[in-house]
């Protein structure tokens, strides 16, 4: 399905590849991500530390986060 990655390298290796802090307890290889899953993120450039966050678009105007679920493929034109 399209919007969908892979996070194929272990914690440890990631950290090491990209000089990255604090990385997340729970990381573990995942061959499906999808949008609506939590993702590692990095929020500060400086500190570095990897924090999971929800993957999606969520317009201001949403009286629901569900809705990010379906807008995955929007564009803009």
């Amino acid at each position: 399905m399209c919007g969908r990655f892979s996070i194929t390298l272990e914690a440890g290796e990631v950290q090491l590849q990209l000089a990255l802090g604090a990385m997340p307890k729970d990381w573990r290889p995942r061959f499906n991500v999808a949008p609506s899953q939590r993702v590692p993120v990095v929020i500060d450039a400086d500190r570095r530390d990897v924090l999971w966050m929800k993957w999606g678009l969520v317009p201001f105007w949403a009286e629901s986060a569900e809705i990010g679920n379906r807008l995955i493929n929007a564009r803009a034109e």
